[in-house]
């Protein structure tokens, strides 16, 4: 599915819930569980806000190196793909 996608274009919405949701486990993790259940609840509460945000100002190759990011550094390193 993502080969179909091309450089430069708005990420589909699937891939953006994705992202999102990545980003969410990997913020989450190595922390105790009573603070990872609180990052959890505090993004799903602005997920929807967050995935339309992601379709308007990112591009597909920022969106697939976010959704190979193993840890936060490669996932903020991302933030220099276009």
């Amino acid at each position: 599915m993502l080969l179909a996608l091309g450089c430069g274009k708005q990420p589909a919405r699937d891939d953006c819930d994705k992202m999102i949701e990545h980003s969410i486990e990997l913020a989450a993790k190595g922390q105790e569980e009573p603070t990872a259940k609180v990052i959890k609840a505090g993004f799903a509460s602005i997920k929807t806000n967050l995935v339309e945000e992601c379709i308007k100002k990112n591009t597909v190759k920022h969106v697939k190196c976010a959704i190979a990011a193993a840890d936060l550094p490669a996932l903020e390193a991302c933030q220099s793909v276009n």
